[in-house]
């Protein structure tokens, strides 16, 4: 008779894959492919150990085996089983007492025990297989448990198996071995994830701003953050429950508003957070002389709008453009409305401390960026351009290295077409342009006239 003693703790991620877990007739090479396949599919593993001979050839096939007194790590939010198994020779030869004891029905064979307060053992699982051509009987069981059961911390796990001299026919010799192991039990990875519903709306409408927390049973707090100062979140916090929380956002002025939520973590889950873009706009309809105000900084008058649409300012500190030193943000500016003629652009500005010949001297600049313009310096089509796009080829958006300022054409991929749009603008050259029309010194208001809209800001 052969018989191998096996005690694992692993991590895994799916309490449920051992529940469905059937061996076939057939040889011992079959339930090994069987393990080797069931092993390979376990999302994650942590960590391990037997309790005696690691031989056997079913039982931790595919993972790193750890001796005893080993310490090993877990997460919170891994599930951890701990197995033990043995196989019997000429197994028709057994006496039916010895048979029954060898399998050990009443599951009174193996043990588990730990440091950890009110930690309770859950039942065994067993599994067997005769080999008929052979003529051997194996047969190993299951236990498993959630670390996010426990404490963060340190604990030691002792399984103990006692096979009952019955069982070792014909030599009627008790077995007894002994395993000990320190397992790390430490908070769990969280990802903090919002869904904005809906994700374009218009000034003073509200979003819906939802937000999920997967970890192990996340509780805690969400802290919602806009990078937006003209808005505000109807509860700026909110509780988890059952992973879960929401709130509302509104704003009074367009822009492209980050959204972000802050999770504060707790006992079992670290912290972590989550970031989405709300579009805020304006509606515009048709007409003449039509005044838009898209932010409280700035006005936009059309001499006549053609086609109704909707108009985004989105303030930033920073732009992809030649140095320029400003007063204020630069404003990125989109429309979906047709027009005809000019703008007229009024820009609100900060002149408490400058002088009214300081504030004449401010002028409007509008800046229009050139196709495959995508790396400093700025302003210039150049041969950094067409390296860098063409170091991109053949990604597109789910690539590890995209980067979307290589789209040029905004078809999702790097392709010929964007070579051939970089190569095509290659040389050109821009720079801000001056669109002033009259500095407001007593209002603090400076106006210019466009006939197209890009990136505007206020230079002084």
């Amino acid at each position: 008779m052969k018989r191998t003693l096996a005690v694992i703790i692993v991590g895994i991620l799916c309490l449920s894959i051992f529940s469905t877990l059937n061996f076939v007739s057939g040889d011992i090479s079959s339930i090994t492919s069987a393990a080797s396949s069931l092993t390979t599919t376990l999302p994650k593993m942590r960590a391990n150990f037997y309790a005696s001979d690691p031989t056997f050839p079913w039982v931790g096939v595919g993972v790193n085996l750890f001796t005893n007194g080993s310490v090993q790590y877990v997460s919170c939010s891994d599930y951890v089983y701990v197995s033990h198994g043995w196989e019997a020779e000429n197994w028709s030869s057994y006496p039916l007492p010895a048979q029954n004891a060898f399998l050990d029905p009443a599951q009174n064979n193996f043990t588990l025990e730990t440091n950890a307060s009110g930690f309770a053992n859950p039942p065994l699982t067993q599994f067997t297989y005769y080999n008929s051509t052979g003529d051997t009987m194996s047969s190993f069981f299951w236990l498993q448990f959630y670390p996010g059961d426990l404490a963060p911390g340190a604990y030691s796990f002792t399984g103990t198996w006692q096979e009952d001299a019955a069982a070792d026919f014909p030599n009627y010799t008790a077995i007894y071995i002994q395993n000990t192991i320190t397992l790390v039990v430490s908070s769990s990875n969280s990802t903090t994830s919002i869904s904005l519903s809906p994700n374009l709306v218009s000034v003073d409408q509200t979003a819906n701003c939802s937000v999920t927390v997967s970890g192990l049973n996340a509780t805690g707090t969400i802290n919602w953050t806009a990078s937006s100062s003209t808005g505000y979140f109807s509860q700026p916090v909110c509780t988890l429950s059952s992973g879960r929380c929401s709130t509302a956002y509104t704003d009074n002025n367009t822009g492209y508003v980050t959204i972000i939520a802050s999770y504060s973590g707790d006992s079992y889950n670290l912290p972590s957070s989550g970031n989405t873009t709300l579009t805020v706009y304006v509606n515009v309809t048709t007409g003449t002389n039509v005044t838009v105000t898209p932010t409280d900084s700035l006005e936009l008058t059309f001499a006549n709008i053609t086609v109704a649409g909707t108009v985004v300012a989105n303030a930033t500190p920073t732009v992809q453009a030649p140095n320029l030193v400003t007063v204020g943000a630069y404003y990125n500016i989109n429309v979906t409305i047709s027009f005809s003629g000019n703008v007229t652009v009024s820009l609100a500005f900060d002149g408490s401390n400058m002088t009214d010949e300081q504030k004449s001297s401010l002028t409007m600049m509008q800046y229009t960026p050139i196709v495959g313009d995508v790396q400093p310096q700025f302003g210039v089509v150049n041969m950094k351009d067409v390296a860098y796009i063409a170091r991109h080829f053949g990604t597109n958006r789910t690539s590890p290295i995209w980067d979307p300022v290589c789209d040029l054409n905004g078809d999702g991929k790097v392709d010929m077409k964007d070579i051939a749009l970089v190569a095509r603008h290659f040389g050109f050259t821009a720079n801000w342009v001056n669109i002033t029309t009259y500095v407001d010194t007593t209002n603090n208001l400076i106006y210019g006239t466009t006939s197209h809209f890009s990136f505007i800001s206020i230079h002084g």
